[in-house]
């Protein structure tokens, strides 16, 4: 799905994109869920990763089920987040996350695809050891 949206502070029109991607992990929901968010989370608290590279604002937490937030890289257009939902589905052996990002700028869906697997799930199944067979 391709769109456009106004950038009002800086009265910039985006293009965008979306992308989807879906990820498995061994270990629980509730696991997954907490490698997410960090202890104080709350609807409307803002997070910055990275040295500031990544921000945003969490619009909806489901603990154990679903992720929504504002989310921006700090190299786009100035204050254009896209909107981010992640949910999360416990299954018998593994943890399914289906991440569904709206508002991309074209041009840098492959980026932000490439950032999620790299710096979010490839991590998360290092640190945690959830990429891991633990039978």
């Amino acid at each position: 799905m391709n769109g456009s949206s106004g950038d009002k502070a800086a009265n910039v029109k985006v293009e965008t994109t979306s992308i989807t991607h879906q990820e498995s992990f061994k270990c629980t929901a509730e696991e997954l869920y907490r490698a997410l968010t960090v202890q104080e989370v709350q609807k409307g608290g803002r997070f910055e990763l990275f040295g500031g590279n990544v921000s945003g604002t969490f619009l909806e937490l489901v603990p154990d089920k679903r992720i929504c937030m504002q989310w921006r890289f700090g190299s786009w257009p100035k204050a254009h987040f896209s909107e981010v939902t992640i949910d999360i589905e416990q299954k018998a052996d593994c943890t399914e996350l289906t991440l569904t990002q709206e508002g991309v700028p074209q041009g840098e869906a492959d980026r932000t695809r490439d950032g999620w697997q790299r710096h979010y799930w490839d991590s998360l199944k290092r640190t945690f050891g959830f990429g891991v067979s633990l039978y």
